[in-house]
Protein backbone atom coordinates (compact mmCIF):
# COMPACT_ATOMS: atom_id res chain seq x y z
CA UNK A 1 0.00 0.00 0.00
CA UNK A 2 1.83 2.98 -1.31
CA UNK A 3 2.66 5.83 1.48
CA UNK A 4 -0.25 3.69 3.75
CA UNK A 5 2.26 3.51 7.06
CA UNK A 6 3.28 7.14 6.53
CA UNK A 7 0.11 8.09 6.38
CA UNK A 8 -0.94 6.39 9.77
CA UNK A 9 1.63 8.26 11.54
CA UNK A 10 -0.49 9.69 14.27
CA UNK A 11 -4.19 9.44 11.78
CA UNK A 12 -7.50 9.37 14.30
CA UNK A 13 -10.52 7.45 13.09
CA UNK A 14 -13.21 10.01 15.23
CA UNK A 15 -15.80 6.91 14.91
CA UNK A 16 -15.13 3.63 16.09
CA UNK A 17 -17.51 1.23 17.97
CA UNK A 18 -15.70 -1.08 20.29
CA UNK A 19 -16.15 -3.91 23.38
CA UNK A 20 -17.83 -3.00 25.71
CA UNK A 21 -21.10 -2.24 24.40
CA UNK A 22 -24.56 -3.24 23.97
CA UNK A 23 -23.60 -5.22 20.48
CA UNK A 24 -20.91 -8.05 20.18
CA UNK A 25 -17.87 -5.82 18.56
CA UNK A 26 -15.12 -6.82 16.62
CA UNK A 27 -12.79 -5.91 19.48
CA UNK A 28 -12.69 -4.74 22.89
CA UNK A 29 -11.25 -0.99 23.61
CA UNK A 30 -7.85 -2.22 25.15
CA UNK A 31 -6.80 -3.92 22.34
CA UNK A 32 -8.12 -1.57 19.72
CA UNK A 33 -5.75 1.55 21.30
CA UNK A 34 -2.73 -1.46 21.12
CA UNK A 35 -3.53 -2.50 17.52
CA UNK A 36 -3.75 1.30 16.13
CA UNK A 37 -0.77 2.18 18.17
CA UNK A 38 1.47 -0.74 16.56
CA UNK A 39 0.30 1.36 13.24
CA UNK A 40 1.55 4.48 14.18
CA UNK A 41 -2.13 6.31 14.70
CA UNK A 42 -2.39 8.47 17.47
CA UNK A 43 -5.72 8.39 18.43
CA UNK A 44 -9.51 6.99 18.27
CA UNK A 45 -12.91 7.97 19.49
CA UNK A 46 -15.01 5.57 20.84
CA UNK A 47 -18.55 5.24 20.31
CA UNK A 48 -21.72 3.75 22.12
CA UNK A 49 -25.16 4.08 20.89
CA UNK A 50 -26.80 3.69 24.83
CA UNK A 51 -23.91 5.72 26.97
CA UNK A 52 -21.18 7.87 27.44
CA UNK A 53 -17.71 6.76 26.35
CA UNK A 54 -15.70 9.36 28.19
CA UNK A 55 -15.00 7.44 31.28
CA UNK A 56 -13.80 4.45 29.27
CA UNK A 57 -11.24 7.41 27.47
CA UNK A 58 -9.73 8.36 30.69
CA UNK A 59 -9.16 5.24 31.83
CA UNK A 60 -7.61 4.71 28.76
CA UNK A 61 -5.67 7.43 28.15
CA UNK A 62 -4.24 6.45 31.69
CA UNK A 63 -2.78 3.13 30.52
CA UNK A 64 -1.46 4.14 27.20
CA UNK A 65 -0.67 7.70 27.99
CA UNK A 66 0.95 8.41 24.45
CA UNK A 67 -1.77 7.87 22.63
CA UNK A 68 -4.67 9.55 22.72
CA UNK A 69 -8.67 8.13 23.46
CA UNK A 70 -11.70 10.39 23.00
CA UNK A 71 -14.96 10.08 24.24
CA UNK A 72 -18.51 10.85 23.43
CA UNK A 73 -21.85 10.82 24.06
CA UNK A 74 -25.13 9.58 21.53
CA UNK A 75 -28.32 11.16 22.62
CA UNK A 76 -30.40 8.31 22.43
CA UNK A 77 -33.21 7.02 24.30
CA UNK A 78 -30.66 5.25 27.17
CA UNK A 79 -29.74 9.33 27.92
CA UNK A 80 -32.78 10.45 27.78
CA UNK A 81 -32.92 11.48 24.08
CA UNK A 82 -32.50 15.15 23.66
CA UNK A 83 -31.43 15.48 27.19
CA UNK A 84 -29.32 18.67 28.03
CA UNK A 85 -28.16 17.77 31.51
CA UNK A 86 -26.86 14.42 29.79
CA UNK A 87 -25.38 16.80 27.35
CA UNK A 88 -23.53 18.73 30.58
CA UNK A 89 -22.76 15.70 32.34
CA UNK A 90 -20.90 14.10 29.41
CA UNK A 91 -18.76 17.32 28.95
CA UNK A 92 -18.08 17.11 32.43
CA UNK A 93 -16.64 13.82 32.21
CA UNK A 94 -14.28 14.98 29.01
CA UNK A 95 -16.76 14.01 26.26
CA UNK A 96 -15.07 15.60 23.13
CA UNK A 97 -18.42 14.61 20.57
CA UNK A 98 -22.20 14.76 21.38
CA UNK A 99 -23.86 13.01 18.31
CA UNK A 100 -27.64 13.61 18.08
CA UNK A 101 -30.07 10.77 17.72
CA UNK A 102 -28.78 7.38 16.09
CA UNK A 103 -30.89 4.43 15.83
CA UNK A 104 -33.77 6.10 17.64
CA UNK A 105 -33.29 8.79 15.18
CA UNK A 106 -37.52 9.38 13.88
CA UNK A 107 -35.65 9.15 10.46
CA UNK A 108 -33.95 6.08 11.12
CA UNK A 109 -37.21 4.19 12.72
CA UNK A 110 -38.76 5.49 9.82
CA UNK A 111 -36.68 4.23 7.12
CA UNK A 112 -35.26 0.89 9.17
CA UNK A 113 -37.63 0.63 11.77
CA UNK A 114 -36.29 -0.67 15.35
CA UNK A 115 -34.20 -3.51 13.86
CA UNK A 116 -35.44 -7.12 14.84
CA UNK A 117 -36.86 -8.56 18.05
CA UNK A 118 -34.74 -8.85 20.85
CA UNK A 119 -33.14 -5.89 19.54
CA UNK A 120 -29.21 -5.40 21.22
CA UNK A 121 -30.18 -1.70 21.23
CA UNK A 122 -33.20 -0.78 24.13
CA UNK A 123 -36.49 1.02 23.15
CA UNK A 124 -38.83 2.64 25.76
CA UNK A 125 -42.14 0.94 24.79
CA UNK A 126 -44.14 2.42 22.27
CA UNK A 127 -41.26 4.80 21.36
CA UNK A 128 -41.74 6.61 18.00
CA UNK A 129 -38.37 8.04 17.44
CA UNK A 130 -37.11 11.16 17.91
CA UNK A 131 -37.31 14.03 15.85
CA UNK A 132 -35.29 17.48 16.08
CA UNK A 133 -38.40 19.56 14.58
CA UNK A 134 -41.64 20.19 16.07
CA UNK A 135 -45.04 19.78 14.11
CA UNK A 136 -44.29 23.10 12.39
CA UNK A 137 -40.67 22.06 11.33
CA UNK A 138 -39.38 23.72 13.59
CA UNK A 139 -36.28 22.96 15.93
CA UNK A 140 -37.73 21.88 19.76
CA UNK A 141 -36.72 23.89 22.19
CA UNK A 142 -34.47 21.24 23.79
CA UNK A 143 -32.29 21.71 20.68
CA UNK A 144 -31.79 25.26 21.26
CA UNK A 145 -31.01 24.29 24.92
CA UNK A 146 -28.27 22.00 24.22
CA UNK A 147 -26.50 24.18 21.36
CA UNK A 148 -26.61 26.64 23.74
CA UNK A 149 -24.61 24.37 26.28
CA UNK A 150 -22.45 23.45 23.31
CA UNK A 151 -21.45 27.00 22.47
CA UNK A 152 -19.79 27.70 26.02
CA UNK A 153 -17.77 24.84 25.20
CA UNK A 154 -15.16 23.05 22.42
CA UNK A 155 -17.05 19.93 22.41
CA UNK A 156 -18.13 18.89 18.74
CA UNK A 157 -21.69 19.26 17.87
CA UNK A 158 -22.55 15.81 15.35
CA UNK A 159 -25.51 15.26 13.44
CA UNK A 160 -25.65 11.22 14.04
CA UNK A 161 -28.99 9.69 12.14
CA UNK A 162 -31.06 12.74 11.91
CA UNK A 163 -32.61 13.48 8.02
CA UNK A 164 -30.70 16.32 5.97
CA UNK A 165 -33.53 18.76 6.47
CA UNK A 166 -32.76 18.20 10.47
CA UNK A 167 -28.84 18.50 9.89
CA UNK A 168 -29.34 21.62 8.31
CA UNK A 169 -31.82 23.33 10.28
CA UNK A 170 -29.70 22.40 13.24
CA UNK A 171 -26.59 23.95 11.46
CA UNK A 172 -27.99 26.46 11.20
CA UNK A 173 -29.24 27.23 14.34
CA UNK A 174 -25.85 26.23 16.00
CA UNK A 175 -24.08 28.79 13.40
CA UNK A 176 -26.10 31.75 14.92
CA UNK A 177 -25.76 30.27 18.73
CA UNK A 178 -22.42 30.43 17.99
CA UNK A 179 -21.08 26.66 18.10
CA UNK A 180 -17.83 25.96 17.04
CA UNK A 181 -17.14 23.08 16.26
CA UNK A 182 -19.82 20.59 13.68
CA UNK A 183 -19.86 17.66 11.77
CA UNK A 184 -22.23 16.08 9.98
CA UNK A 185 -21.61 12.61 9.97
CA UNK A 186 -22.39 9.52 7.23
CA UNK A 187 -22.71 12.18 4.78
CA UNK A 188 -22.51 9.57 1.87
CA UNK A 189 -24.61 6.86 3.49
CA UNK A 190 -27.35 6.65 0.74
CA UNK A 191 -31.08 7.24 2.17
CA UNK A 192 -30.64 7.35 5.63
CA UNK A 193 -28.67 10.44 6.51
CA UNK A 194 -27.20 11.33 2.43
CA UNK A 195 -26.49 14.88 2.26
CA UNK A 196 -26.25 16.15 -1.15
CA UNK A 197 -23.18 17.91 -2.27
CA UNK A 198 -24.79 20.81 -2.62
CA UNK A 199 -26.45 21.17 1.11
CA UNK A 200 -22.94 19.40 2.12
CA UNK A 201 -20.99 22.80 0.52
CA UNK A 202 -23.74 24.98 2.74
CA UNK A 203 -23.46 23.02 5.72
CA UNK A 204 -19.19 24.26 4.87
CA UNK A 205 -20.01 27.71 4.30
CA UNK A 206 -21.89 27.43 7.79
CA UNK A 207 -18.71 26.40 9.49
CA UNK A 208 -19.03 22.18 9.64
CA UNK A 209 -17.12 19.60 8.28
CA UNK A 210 -18.08 16.53 6.40
CA UNK A 211 -17.48 13.16 7.58
CA UNK A 212 -17.26 10.14 5.06
CA UNK A 213 -17.24 6.90 6.62
CA UNK A 214 -15.81 3.48 5.29
CA UNK A 215 -18.81 1.49 6.53
CA UNK A 216 -21.10 2.73 3.41
CA UNK A 217 -18.72 1.16 1.14
CA UNK A 218 -18.99 -2.36 3.09
CA UNK A 219 -21.58 -5.11 2.65
CA UNK A 220 -23.12 -3.87 5.87
CA UNK A 221 -24.94 -0.97 4.11
CA UNK A 222 -26.95 -3.13 1.71
CA UNK A 223 -30.08 -2.64 3.00
CA UNK A 224 -29.67 1.55 1.75
CA UNK A 225 -27.57 1.25 -0.86
CA UNK A 226 -23.71 0.59 -0.98
CA UNK A 227 -21.72 3.70 -1.51
CA UNK A 228 -18.34 3.41 -3.60
CA UNK A 229 -15.36 4.33 -2.72
CA UNK A 230 -15.11 6.46 -6.16
CA UNK A 231 -18.75 7.93 -5.03
CA UNK A 232 -17.12 9.38 -1.76
CA UNK A 233 -14.12 10.61 -3.58
CA UNK A 234 -16.50 12.52 -5.73
CA UNK A 235 -18.12 14.37 -2.95
CA UNK A 236 -15.00 14.83 -1.39
CA UNK A 237 -13.65 16.65 -4.22
CA UNK A 238 -16.77 18.71 -4.51
CA UNK A 239 -16.77 20.03 -1.01
CA UNK A 240 -12.41 19.98 -0.73
CA UNK A 241 -10.40 17.66 1.72
CA UNK A 242 -9.71 20.81 3.47
CA UNK A 243 -13.62 20.78 5.44
CA UNK A 244 -13.52 16.48 5.06
CA UNK A 245 -13.46 14.15 7.46
CA UNK A 246 -12.24 9.94 6.92
CA UNK A 247 -13.43 7.71 9.52
CA UNK A 248 -14.35 4.08 9.56
CA UNK A 249 -17.67 3.64 11.52
CA UNK A 250 -16.46 0.06 11.71
CA UNK A 251 -16.58 -2.28 14.43
CA UNK A 252 -19.61 -4.47 13.34
CA UNK A 253 -18.32 -8.16 13.62
CA UNK A 254 -18.98 -8.85 9.97
CA UNK A 255 -16.60 -5.99 9.09
CA UNK A 256 -12.82 -6.34 9.24
CA UNK A 257 -10.94 -4.58 12.55
CA UNK A 258 -11.53 -0.98 12.78
CA UNK A 259 -7.74 -0.22 12.08
CA UNK A 260 -7.40 -2.79 9.18
CA UNK A 261 -10.66 -1.16 7.85
CA UNK A 262 -8.85 2.59 8.58
CA UNK A 263 -5.79 0.98 6.24
CA UNK A 264 -7.90 -0.07 3.54
CA UNK A 265 -9.94 2.91 3.49
CA UNK A 266 -6.83 5.13 2.96
CA UNK A 267 -5.36 2.80 0.37
CA UNK A 268 -8.36 3.34 -1.36
CA UNK A 269 -9.12 6.79 -1.81
CA UNK A 270 -5.60 7.15 -2.47
CA UNK A 271 -5.91 5.30 -5.43
CA UNK A 272 -8.79 7.53 -6.41
CA UNK A 273 -6.07 10.26 -6.62
CA UNK A 274 -6.21 12.27 -3.56
CA UNK A 275 -2.62 13.32 -2.83
CA UNK A 276 -0.76 12.59 0.56
CA UNK A 277 -1.54 15.88 1.75
CA UNK A 278 -5.06 15.55 1.44
CA UNK A 279 -5.12 11.97 2.89
CA UNK A 280 -3.48 13.64 6.35
CA UNK A 281 -5.69 16.45 6.23
CA UNK A 282 -8.26 14.07 6.35
CA UNK A 283 -7.26 11.51 8.84
CA UNK A 284 -5.00 13.40 10.77
CA UNK A 285 -4.92 17.47 10.87
CA UNK A 286 -9.48 17.92 10.72
CA UNK A 287 -9.84 15.64 13.31
CA UNK A 288 -7.42 17.50 15.72
CA UNK A 289 -9.14 20.63 14.76
CA UNK A 290 -12.51 19.12 15.77
CA UNK A 291 -11.16 17.22 18.95
CA UNK A 292 -8.33 19.26 20.40
CA UNK A 293 -8.44 22.79 22.32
Amino acid sequence: MPGENDLLKGAIDMHIHADPDAQKRKTNCIELVQNAKAHGMGGVLIKDHVTVTSDRAYILNKMFPDFKVYGSVVLNYPVGGLNPSAVEGAIALGCRVVYMPTYCALNQISLLGKGPAPHAHPFPKDAQGISLLDGKGNLVAEAYEILEILAKTKVTLATGHISPEESMKLIQAAKQHKVERILVTHASLKKLTFMDPADQIEAVRMGAYIEHCFVVATELTRPVGITSTEEIASQIKAVGADHCVMSTDFGQAVNPHPVEGFKQFVFQMLQTGFSDNEIEKMIRRNPLRLLED
